[in-house]
């Protein structure tokens, strides 16, 4: 009797068990879906606000051809630069678990426009010759600036104990106000027509880049992503929990550094299509955390197209609403503002 009671114990148990699972595999199934429909209507709605950049943005012109030339280029500018912008800072985001942390926070915004205001004051805009190396010049500049810089911070939060996902926003804060009081130095020594050109990319801007700017910006765009894909699986588990990441063997610290040279590689791409652009790498940072949590490779996708549905409003509104002579960009933190206010209140 007491086995037959025993017996129908464990049968008990087994098919609760059974049941328990097959609710769990139904309840991801269900999330699993809901994640997908998300990102494909963030992907559709990047494509459809990037074909009305197209058909609907004016730009002022009344050449077709000059305007069409215009908005294909702005095809590859705008999701180039705001998608690396927000994957980036969600990277960074992850890397040092803070929500406000952004790539224009570690300096690397400043430093490139160190690197311009030099280059500018070396530059003679009345000799074709020098204007044309200008040219050449530019799209690698602030690229290897950028790479450098991210390496330079994490030299400085180096600890061959301890990884540096605390201790290098640190070192980016302080390096971004050495970066500051630099570029106001230099900015002093500037003709004005050259600190116009200065102050467009300090405060951001949409314009036709050269071809030679967008085809840099194309490889090394691909050239960064395929990088994230081979280490995202160890960063991945790095930032989930860097214990069970070392007892696994991988080098945390190593991993952390090829995500800012990443994030520092594609800061450098928006940077030379766009210039700085504030607040649109960690606005698109916490929408991507606040529809997929730790979610990794749906919240890096999504990083990107919420940058890109972003700028390309601010663009379309800007261009076809206003049509002042407001900067763009200058919309982005009208949007920013109210929703991290938004988020403060929440929590």
């Amino acid at each position: 009797m007491s086995k037959l009671i025993t017996l129908n114990i464990y049968n008990k148990n087994n098919n609760n068990a059974s049941q328990n699972k097959k609710t769990f595999h139904e309840t991801q199934r269900k999330l699993n879906l809901k994640n997908w429909i998300i990102l494909c209507f963030l992907i559709s709605l990047s494509l459809l606000l990037l074909s009305f950049i197209v058909t609907l943005s004016s730009n002022g012109f009344k050449d077709a051809n000059l305007l069409w030339r215009i908005n294909y280029k702005l095809l590859f500018i705008i999701p180039i630069a705001s998608f690396g912008l927000g994957v980036s800072s969600y990277l960074i985001q992850q890397m040092s678990n803070n929500r406000l942390g952004d790539t224009s926070i570690l300096g690397i915004g400043n430093v490139n426009l160190i690197a311009m205001m030099l280059l500018i004051l070396a530059v003679d805009f009345n000799s074709t010759y020098a204007v044309n190396n200008y040219k050449n010049i530019f799209p690698f500049l602030f690229i290897i600036v950028s790479m450098i810089t991210s390496l330079l911070i994490y030299l400085l939060s180096y600890n061959k104990r301890k990884n540096i996902s605390k201790k290098f926003i640190i070192s980016g804060i302080v390096l971004n106000f050495t970066f500051i009081g630099i570029s106001y130095a230099i900015n002093t020594f500037l003709p004005s027509g050259k600190a116009a050109v200065v102050k467009s990319f300090s405060t951001g801007f949409l314009d036709s880049s050269e071809d030679l700017t967008i085809l840099v910006a194309i490889i090394s765009f691909t050239i960064a992503m395929v990088w994230l894909a081979l280490v995202y699986e160890k960063f991945k588990i790095a930032t989930i929990n860097n214990e069970v990441a070392r007892g696994l063997g991988i080098n945390t610290n190593n991993i952390y550094l090829q995500i800012l040279l990443i994030s520092g590689m594609l800061t450098g791409i928006s940077y030379i299509l766009v210039g700085n652009v504030v607040f649109l790498g960690m606005l698109a940072g916490n929408i991507a955390f606040n529809l997929y949590k730790k979610k990794y490779n749906f919240s890096i996708i999504s990083s990107g197209l919420s940058a890109t549905i972003i700028l390309s409003l601010a663009y379309l509104v800007n261009s076809n609403l206003l049509s002042t002579t407001i900067n763009t960009t200058s919309l982005i933190p009208l949007v920013g503002i109210p929703y991290f206010l938004y988020l403060v209140f929440k929590e």
